[in-house]
């Protein structure tokens, strides 16, 4: 990644991915969440990655409550609810991570509250992660927005490995943090995006507006 980039990524001005207001709010229980999940985190545009996949632990409960360890931060717990593909962890503290749902993974673009930065989360349910892969053809992935090409309908992003170029389906599902639906050209550099993906082509985008801004000088 080239400095100018780094840089850029230094000065993120953050906002929550995704608001909590879209669709009625169910438990936990019903949305097949409840069991040990593992991932990791990074900040995009910084020098530093999570050095495994086990610095994000989340237990999810029966009884919708959970606890989340977030690297060698103090265990944070709350109550977990599910608004249609959104999973919403309420933080007895007040403060709220959504993340999105697909199959057996969690992912997202959040507020590091820590840091100040923003930051990509992605955790996989322990035991059946790796055949539901492989079974339907999914993945999911995070990124921050450099670039639009809508004449062949693909985006740049900068992710945790660099920039990559996602190509995107023609009948793609593409929401913002509203959930009001979107044309790819209205994607903007600056933009997050979570995505999933199937058969080589992100199918479902959900996007965060303006997710950083240029550093100010000096």
């Amino acid at each position: 990644m080239s400095h100018s980039v780094s840089s850029l990524f230094a000065g993120i001005a953050l906002t929550m991915f995704v608001t909590a207001c879209a669709g009625p709010t169910t438990q936990a229980g019903s949305a097949g969440l409840p069991g040990m999940w593992h991932g990791s985190f990074t900040h995009p545009g910084a020098d530093y990655t999570s050095p495994s996949g086990a610095d994000l632990t989340l237990q999810v409960r029966d009884d919708s409550t959970y606890p989340l360890k977030w690297g060698a931060r103090a265990e944070s717990t709350g109550t977990i609810a599910t608004q249609g593909n959104r999973v919403v962890l309420n933080d007895s503290s007040g403060s709220q991570i959504t993340l999105m749902h697909a199959g057996d993974t969690l992912y997202g673009v959040m507020k590091d509250t820590a840091t100040g930065r923003a930051a990509t989360m992605n955790l996989a349910k322990d035991e059946s992660v790796a055949p539901q892969v492989a079974e339907t053809g999914l993945s999911a992935g995070t990124g921050l927005v450099r670039a639009v090409d809508a004449g062949t309908n693909t985006l740049v992003l900068e992710t945790r490995s660099g920039a990559q170029r996602v190509h995107v389906a023609r009948a793609a599902t593409i929401r913002d943090d509203h959930d009001d639906a979107l044309a790819l050209g209205e994607i903007r550099p600056g933009d997050a995006v979570a995505y999933e993906v199937a058969s080589g082509d992100a199918t479902v985008l959900h996007v965060a507006r303006q997710f950083w801004a240029l550093p100010s000088e000096g």
